[in-house]
Order: C-alpha cells, then structure tokens, then sequence
C-alpha cells in the first residue's frame, strides 16, 4: 500500500487493516488510549476527522480526505487529542482565548502530524 493511493479505492478489509495498523501503531508510540475507531464516507459533511471524548471515539469521513497519506495524517491528529490531559475541560475555554488555528491542543495535534507521520507509516505498512 503506498501512500498517495486514493483512500476511497480500499476495499472494507483493506480499510479494517489501515485502521488496525495505525491504532497499534499510535498505540505503541503515542500510550493506548483505549479508543474505537469509525470512518464513514461523506462528501457533504466538512468534518475530516474528529475526537469524541464523552464516547471515547475516532471518526473519519474518508469523503473529505484524498489519499491514504492525509488519512493516516487525520487518524495521528485525532489519536494525539484522546490522549491529551485535561481535552475535554479546557478544549473551548482555549479555543475562545485562542481560536482555533492556536488552540494549544490543536498545535500540539498538527506537531505530531509533521513529526512522526513517516514512523507510524513505516510502522502501520509493516502490519500488511
């Protein structure tokens, strides 16, 4: 699998294997957050991907992301907000003070995008 391929070509168990690799493999880098992944595919709706901490739930509209290396981008992003301290308290009070672009969190979930994308690639490709 290589990471420009279009995400909406994977086959349901192709998919189910991307999203079992990259949740060991976030798991391994980042801590288990005990987390359940979903993905769906929508083209109307703007969300690419969000973290519900009331649930303990990664949704991904694969509709709104192009290729394998902007989904294992989102699922990275996602997977750093389960595990961060205090998410679910102070998301909004720093997302008023802030905005969203400098939500610290936010900093802090694009960081770990750029930094360890190709590692949890080289990691999650393994598993295939």
């Amino acid at each position: 699998m290589i990471l420009k391929r279009k995400i909406n070509t994977l086959s349901r168990s192709e998919l189910l294997k991307l999203n079992r690799g990259l949740k060991e493999s976030c798991g391994l880098l980042f801590g288990d957050s005990g987390v359940e992944v979903r993905t769906y595919n929508r083209t109307q709706n703007l969300n690419v991907a969000y973290y519900d901490p009331n649930i303990k739930r990664i949704t991904i509209n694969r509709g709104m992301i192009s290729d394998i290396n902007s989904y294992v981008k989102a699922f990275i992003h996602e997977w750093v907000h389960s595990r961060q301290k205090k998410l679910q308290k102070n998301y909004l009070k720093y997302e008023k003070k802030y905005g969203y672009w400098h939500n610290p969190y936010e900093v802090e979930a694009r960081q770990a995008e750029k930094e360890y994308k190709s590692v949890i690639w080289k990691m999650t490709k393994m598993t295939f």
